[in-house]
């Protein structure tokens, strides 16, 4: 995945906390960190706000209301595990990079083709460590969202014959078939609805990758 663009032009505010509606449409309604989806959580209130280079250091203090500077991020991940971390010289070259998903390319450092996320490098492997990556909870969150969006392909895939079927249905005059056919629709309508709101997708429009 190559490095995300920020799409939200947001004015200007002095308070960092005004930018939170075009944070989470950047970030996709998930944590820059962990990837983890408001809906797998407990909604929106269970996510932060994160400068990414932190506020309290005295030098970056003029980013505290910069957007660019800012990310939508879980709970856990800003206030457990991230906190205010900010690598020296010597960590930085170690390795000890918080990786930033609008700055640096994530899969160059961290395999997440599967479930199970996989270092690449040091980088990838410090960010494994810190944010607990490669946790139970996050690896079954991401199984379970593999599944989702399986579900919502082929009930997709079926959408589209069934809605088909009833054009032939009416076309040959069959309205007991096109009544069971239509039941089926409403079905399958009801299973997408379900797999999107699991996939993070209640918003509509954003293209989800995980």
């Amino acid at each position: 995945m190559p490095i995300r663009k920020r799409r939200q032009s947001p004015p200007k505010f002095t308070n960092y906390r005004n930018y939170r509606p075009y944070l989470r449409i950047d970030c996709l309604y998930s944590c820059a960190y962990c990837e983890i989806f408001e809906t797998e959580l407990n909604g929106e209130y269970s996510f932060h706000i994160d400068h990414y280079w932190p506020k309290s250091v005295h030098r970056f203090a003029g980013l505290k209301n910069v957007y660019s500077n800012l990310l939508y991020t879980c709970e856990t991940c800003n206030s457990i595990f991230k906190k205010a971390f900010f690598p020296s010289v010597i960590e930085r070259l170690a390795g000890k990079i918080v990786l930033n998903p609008f700055k640096h390319d994530v899969d160059a450092h961290i395999d997440r083709s599967k479930p199970e996320w996989k270092s690449k490098d040091p980088f990838g492997q410090f960010n494994i460590e810190l944010f607990h990556l490669d946790s139970f909870r996050n690896c079954r969150k991401r199984s379970l969202r593999i599944q989702s969006q399986r579900m919502l392909k082929n009930s997709i895939l079926d959408l589209r014959r069934i809605e088909d079927d009833i054009r032939k249905a009416r076309g040959a005059g069959r309205r007991d078939l096109v009544f069971r056919l239509k039941t089926a629709r409403n079905e399958c309508l009801e299973v997408i609805s379900d797999a999107k709101w699991l996939l993070g997708r209640k918003h509509g429009k954003e293209d989800f990758r995980r």
